[in-house]
């Protein structure tokens, strides 16, 4: 799956084991700049004949997550073959360091003083690294040297946040919990936010008001307050177009949020749908009000906002890759840009737009709900019940061909 993630003089785009680096300035226009990820060193001693037998497939070559810094100085990206690798935007993205990670990323962010990148994990943990050390020089850190453990969960992690002043970490997880720790004492638990009944899969902070809005694999949208008082709810869809669905798979995938408009975007797994909203405040409370539904040619890989307050929407379209929408007061909903303009973001929009030999390599890469993320009910009591009612009734179970019987193993003994 193709990321899209905006920095002050443009964006940054994974696709395969890739990065591309799309920059706007008033000298040179819109310039582009490819980025291959290092592989990873391995000194070990490996077997030629196992390696020949598993070749690496497409789906083991791509990036998990990426993150960019709130100056928009680094780029941290974390690929699947658990390394951390971090780019400098003011030395022309020169890698600073590439980081042995001890479990596969599932988010990566920055704290605020940017000093730090945390990284979750699927195994529930958050390591804390160092972006720079003291002396002034990038790590490269070899054998997961430096990492310091925040917190844990003991269910896989989906997304993770700072508040402002990195007072609070926000966690998420797949058995629907949200959970608000102190930073940097994260042992130190400040409060659960408790509702949603599938993943939660997506995390935005809004910092004006010192709110949170998740979203979770039911497809409902919370607003909290980070004293886990939930403000208001809202369903992404209705019953109608759920059950349009393929497979019945309708979970939140990603959330962006406008700060100036106030609008929040959301898109969800198997679904080519952008669902737009304006939070609300008033006397009463905190609402979400729906605002307008885009469809999309393709489900989107990915969504954000720029520093312009225009809604970019990644989708897996070659002669249409990137959609670009800005908000309209007039009509109080988003509205698709012109491309044919001659402003910034028409032309870096036409620069993505013509790059789709760097984002085909994510075409049909999890595309879809990940693995795991969904879970499984087992029943157990249909086969309690029938084993009670032959206790209850002197019935003996016959034994199943594939267990042998006590006679029969007499048997093979004295054969």
């Amino acid at each position: 799956m193709a990321t899209l993630r905006h920095f002050p003089r443009g964006f940054a785009c994974s696709s395969g084991k890739k990065l591309a680096i799309f920059e706007h300035s008033e000298a040179n226009g819109v310039t582009k700049k490819e980025i291959e990820l290092q592989d990873p060193v391995d000194n070990k001693p490996k077997d030629e004949d196992a390696i020949e037998k598993k070749a690496p497939s497409k789906n083991e070559e791509h990036v998990l997550a990426t993150s960019v810094s709130p100056s928009g100085r680094y780029l941290a990206v974390c690929d699947i073959v658990k390394q951390l690798h971090l780019y400098d935007a003011e030395a022309e993205w020169t890698r600073l360091s590439t980081r042995e990670l001890p479990r596969r990323c599932t988010s990566v962010t920055f704290t605020q003083d940017e000093l730090h990148v945390l990284v979750a994990d699927k195994t529930g943990d958050v390591y804390q690294y160092k972006v720079i050390d003291e002396d002034g020089d990038s790590k490269s850190e070899e054998e997961n040297k430096g990492a310091q453990l925040m917190l844990g969960h003991l269910s896989m992690l989906l997304d993770v946040v700072l508040t402002k002043d990195d007072q609070y970490i926000v966690t998420c997880d797949r058995d629907e919990k949200i959970r608000v720790s102190h930073y940097p004492n994260a042992y130190n638990i400040h409060t659960f936010c408790l509702g949603h009944k599938g993943y939660v899969s997506s995390l935005v902070y809004i910092k004006e008001n010192n709110l949170l809005i998740s979203g979770g694999g039911e497809g409902e949208i919370m607003v909290w307050t980070l004293n886990g008082e939930k403000c208001t709810e809202t369903m992404c869809a209705n019953e109608s177009q759920k059950s349009s669905q393929d497979h019945g798979d309708f979970g939140v995938k990603t959330l962006a949020y406008d700060q100036q408009n106030s609008v929040l975007a959301a898109i969800c797994y198997r679904c080519s749908r952008v669902y737009v909203y304006k939070l609300e405040y008033s006397e009463s409370g905190v609402s979400l009000t729906k605002s307008v539904t885009i469809t999309t040619d393709e489900e989107p890989w990915d969504i954000c906002f720029d520093n312009e307050y225009q809604l970019w929407v990644l989708q897996p379209r070659a002669d249409n890759c990137v959609r670009v929408y800005q908000w309209s007061d007039d009509d109080n909903m988003l509205k698709m840009l012109d491309s044919e303009k001659s402003s910034r973001a028409s032309c870096v929009q036409r620069t993505i737009n013509s790059s789709w030999d760097f984002f085909k390599e994510s075409v049909g890469v999890s595309a879809h709900l990940p693995e795991g993320l969904r879970k499984v009910k087992v029943d157990n009591m249909k086969d309690y019940l029938e084993k009670k009612q032959e206790r209850v009734s002197g019935i003996k179970r016959k034994p199943e061909q594939s267990e042998p019987t006590e006679s029969t193993e007499k048997f093979q003994k004295q054969s």
